[in-house]
């Protein structure tokens, strides 16, 4: 079993990552192909058929014509294997160094500064009324955040 590090979490977060894009990847070079056989004489009707047909697939799902899937997943992995639970290097008190340490104002800055304001919950607050907080109220915010973490 490989020993899991801070190097090995960012190498599977990017293998996630990347894995998770490859649909959308073939998704859009498809549309691609099928743009470039358009031309000057190719009928409306079959234009927007096949606009429709992309907008209405599902890239995230298998098409599993032969009915190969199953059974070679079933081979890969048997439904009575389960997963290795991950195993985290600590630092003797049973807590990754970098979770057990504070955020910083810097952290908080850049976290708000990324978020867009969606619907607020119920207590009303959206991110740009954090975002334009004082710094006195940034660092109550920042306070109150660490003492949960």
């Amino acid at each position: 079993m490989t020993k899991s590090t801070p190097g090995n979490y960012v190498r599977y977060i990017t293998t996630v990552a990347e894995t998770k894009a490859t649909p959308t990847k073939a998704k859009n070079q498809s549309w691609q192909d099928f743009t470039d056989t358009i031309g000057p004489n190719t009928p409306m009707a079959v234009v927007w058929r096949m606009a429709k047909a992309f907008a209405n697939r599902r890239a995230d799902q298998p098409q599993d014509k032969g009915g190969w899937i199953e059974p070679f997943l079933s081979r890969f992995s048997p439904d009575w294997v389960l997963p290795e639970p991950p195993v985290f290097a600590d630092n003797g008190q049973g807590i990754l160094p970098i979770f057990s340490k504070p955020f910083t104002l810097k952290d908080l800055e850049i976290t708000l500064a990324g978020a867009t304001d969606s619907a607020p919950g119920k207590d009303g607050i959206t991110y740009s009324m954090l975002q334009n907080l004082p710094e006195p109220g940034m660092r109550l915010l920042l306070s109150t955040f660490n003492s949960f973490w």
